[in-house]
């Protein structure tokens, strides 16, 4: 019997619930049976999006701290090290052993560790790795991240394998990591466990509702949010609306008269609320950096593919790899200039169609475990 143990020793309540719940999908799909090990509130909050949930998936429940910034930060990384070290060494050796975060902490014991006991793993990698391609990060992370991907002294366990999401993320990790990691790294798509949706298709006459997806703080393109609505300041043709966190200065925010979900700038927001403030939405923006999304995928890109809405974002490499590479679901423009343009355009004009069911298909978790058995065969996974 293939067995693997899916330990998620990072997440609490609906944090990265869309990833979550679809790579443990995808990986039942995998292996006849899956041991999962999460916190009481994510499990619970997985078990309510996989419908129905496989009975070849068993629970358990481990400690997990909520995330929060400073000291608790660091509780957070020693409590996961232990729970991730403890699991390793309990799992049986015949099992494949799969951490869906990268807990940067455990690294170095995890592989030490697993010099001796041999065990297959998997490590999943997120956007911790954008610090690889940052020289002046020295905060304790960066640190510890290229003490061990730069470092070409590390001894290596040779039975672990580290997993990125995506192709053009994998090709940028590899011209950065040490050469002992190169044949390391494999990916697979960031897939989504998308619902069938009957929302508004076609934009109200009288105006075009935009909408920003997902958190909105300074390495999210806030500012050039910011400079766009301005331009748009005494058009009352088009709306704009904040569906996410909010990290930023709310003064402005409401000096602005951009709307958002009341509390968005205390807390994150749930499923329910996003949704039903989507319906009202006509068209989806993404204003991230352009250098940006080049180490992490986007689970806001894949939360608007869900909602169906046409996409419209200035160019980076994920967003460019899945819109184009894949089938198109919106726009790519190169500049500020372009995208005020382009929603001037729909202002007066029928929003695009988009075959929204294809590419939802192809970004599945039951498209992509087919797609994924040939990789984990080919190193012994499977």
């Amino acid at each position: 019997m293939r067995k693997l143990h899916f330990i998620d020793s990072y997440s609490t309540k609906e944090l990265h619930e869309l990833f979550n719940s679809s790579s443990l999908m995808m990986f039942s799909k995998l292996y006849d049976r899956v041991e999962y090990y999460a916190s009481k509130t994510s499990s619970l909050n997985t078990k309510k999006i996989i419908q129905p949930f496989p009975t070849t998936i068993s629970i358990h429940n481990i400690p997990v701290i909520p995330y929060e910034p400073g000291y608790k930060a660091l509780l957070k990384q020693l409590l996961a090290t232990i729970v991730n070290i403890y699991l390793l060494i309990k799992i049986p050796k015949r099992d494949v052993v799969l951490f869906n975060y990268n807990t940067i902490l455990s690294l170095k014991p995890i592989n030490f560790i697993n010099r001796y006991l041999k065990k297959k793993v998997i490590i999943i990698c997120h956007g911790e790795l954008e610090s690889l391609s940052k020289p002046l990060d020295q905060t304790f992370g960066g640190r510890k991240l290229k003490s061990f991907f730069l470092n070409s002294n590390l001894n290596l366990s040779n039975d672990i394998y580290f997993f990125v999401l995506g192709e053009s993320i994998k090709k940028n990790v590899i011209r950065l990591v040490d050469k002992q990691f190169t044949n390391r790294f494999y990916s697979f798509e960031h897939t989504a466990i998308f619902k069938n949706r009957m929302l508004k298709k076609y934009k109200d006459s009288e105006c075009l509702n935009v909408a920003f997806l997902g958190s909105m703080r300074d390495n999210k393109g806030i500012d050039q949010i910011l400079k766009l609505v301005q331009r748009f300041e005494n058009n009352i043709k088009i709306k704009f609306t904040i569906i996410g966190r909010i990290r930023t200065d709310i003064s402005i925010i409401n000096k602005l008269g951009i709307n958002y979900i009341n509390g968005a700038d205390k807390f994150f927001l749930s499923r329910k609320l996003m949704d039903n403030e989507m319906e009202n939405q006509d068209i989806i923006l993404f204003m991230y950096p352009t250098d940006s999304y080049k180490f992490t995928a986007s689970g806001a890109l894949l939360d608007a593919i869900g909602y169906e809405k046409p996409i419209l974002s200035l160019p980076n490499d994920y967003f460019n790899y899945v819109m184009n590479k894949r089938i198109s679901t919106g726009k790519i423009l190169n500049n500020d200039d372009e995208i005020y343009a382009y929603l001037n355009f729909l202002i007066n004009n029928p929003l695009p169609t988009y075959n929204f069911q294809e590419i939802k298909s192809a970004l599945s978790p039951i498209s992509e475990a087919k797609n994924l058995i040939k990789t984990l065969r080919s190193i012994k996974l499977l």
